[in-house]
């Protein structure tokens, strides 16, 4: 995350998460399992960085793009 944030005034940087599970809403950084990560993705989101929490259902015969939770900071 320190990397990306860096060159957030010379460049667009996108945070692209991909979520497998269909009945997820919603997206929020792991502040239980990584406190620090939580704090750095607020510092680089407040610095401009663009994050893309993008939900898909999985089956067993495909990807299926359900559209963009939403993120919960």
């Amino acid at each position: 995350m320190r990397e990306l944030t860096a060159l957030l005034p010379y460049a667009r940087a996108v945070m692209l998460y991909l979520i497998n599970r269909g009945d997820c809403t919603h997206f929020a950084p792991g502040d239980n399992a990584d406190p620090v990560y939580g704090k750095l993705l607020r510092e680089a989101i407040a610095q401009g960085l663009e994050v893309l929490p993008c939900r898909f259902e999985v089956t067993p015969t495909g990807l299926r793009y359900l559209g963009l939770a939403k993120l919960v900071i």
